[in-house]
């Protein structure tokens, strides 16, 4: 008797789902202490919109995808520096106005 060997076949069947509609909010916080939510339509133009508030007079902004937190960025906090970082989202944050830190320089 002889050993067949046999091939296995996968079929992949596409399925057709509820398509999801995501919304987005970019959530940012001003030295102020005062929250402003902008919603928009794409990830791409929420992304956009950061790059556009990443100024001085900002120090927290965040991308909510459906409610969720999915991006965090930080303003160093020291007077006029525009040194943004990427943070963990759910890492401790200040909230309300911001007490600036003047760095002393030696000259």
């Amino acid at each position: 008797m002889k050993n067949k060997k046999t091939k296995r076949i996968t079929l992949i069947i596409p399925v057709e789902t509820e398509k999801e509609n995501k919304t987005y909010v970019v959530h940012y916080r001003k030295n102020t202490g005062e929250d402003i939510r902008i919603s928009i339509p794409s990830l791409k133009q929420s992304i956009d919109e950061t790059k556009k508030l990443k100024t001085p007079s900002n120090y927290i902004i965040y991308i909510e995808e459906n409610g969720r937190r999915i991006k965090r960025q930080d303003r160093e906090i020291i007077e006029n520096s525009n040194k943004w970082r990427s943070r963990p989202i759910d890492e401790t944050e200040i909230i309300g106005e911001l007490m600036m830190i003047y760095r002393a320089t030696k000259y």
